[in-house]
């Protein structure tokens, strides 16, 4: 599964996203637990 790490933002550039921003997604898709989510919240390398 490919997913785009960031987004086109206006003026044509383009914003990558910080990675607990993914996890949020993730969490909100309901791809990870809590638990993950608040391992990677606690370490968002």
């Amino acid at each position: 599964m490919l997913e785009a790490i960031g987004k086109f933002i206006k003026g044509g550039g383009f914003q990558e996203k910080a990675p607990l921003d993914i996890a949020r997604e993730r969490f909100d898709r309901g791809e990870i637990s809590a638990e993950e989510f608040d391992k990677i919240k606690k370490n968002p390398t």
